[in-house]
């Protein structure tokens, strides 16, 4: 989750219920909330990201001649 790796850490998470279901019960469910909501921020911020406008540079060193 810290390097933004949604599916990597979905796969974590399905790994540890299907093989530690008694140790990580309590806690399991906090996880999964943290996955959906940082697949959910990162699925808006690609929305926003391919309406965005481009963005044009002017190069300051350059003298425009008219």
């Amino acid at each position: 989750l810290r390097d933004n790796d949604v599916e990597a850490a979905d796969k974590l998470h399905v790994s540890l219920m299907m093989e530690h279901t008694a140790l990580c019960n309590t806690w399991i469910s906090g996880i999964r909330h943290l996955i959906l909501e940082l697949r959910e921020k990162n699925t808006h911020c690609e929305a926003i990201d391919n309406n965005s406008q481009p963005i044009f540079l002017l190069n300051p060193g350059q003298s425009q001649q008219t």
